[in-house]
């Protein structure tokens, strides 16, 4: 399966993994989220338009790790055209915090990885308890 280059993949991934949020949340379930923007000159390892980053841990080993950096607006946009209704709020520097729900889709069962589930909760299923 060609999943584009790295920089197309985040993206596939970012659609994967809301849709996972979305099947795993209760019936008008909500979410919030903390994220930042920022990424220092030395964590670019592979040059600024790149979404793989370099952090390191307090004892100094180096992980490579994907970070892409969101402005607010942007990915308030992006998880609106997948159906979420999330206000994402700037805060003091590079931070921002998002939180609201899905839409006013039924709760499925899930589907395959990567592929939106489709057959409805029903019964006890369907009123399954939030966590918040």
């Amino acid at each position: 399966m060609n999943t584009g280059s790295a920089q197309e993949r985040p993206a596939w991934r970012f659609e994967a993994f809301w849709s996972l949020v979305a099947t795993a949340l209760a019936p008008q379930g909500r979410v919030f989220f903390v994220d930042d923007h920022h990424r220092t000159p030395e964590e670019l390892v592979e040059g600024p338009a790149s979404s793989t980053i370099e952090r390191r841990i307090p004892d100094g080993t180096a992980y490579r790790i994907v970070k892409v950096a969101y402005e607010p607006a942007e990915l308030e946009r992006r998880l609106r055209e997948l159906g979420w209704e999330i206000t994402v709020t700037p805060t003091a520097g590079p931070f921002f915090w998002g939180a609201g729900g899905h839409g006013n889709t039924p709760r499925t069962r899930s589907g395959s990885a990567g592929h939106p589930p489709s057959e409805p909760l029903t019964g006890s299923d369907a009123q399954a308890p939030s966590p918040w």
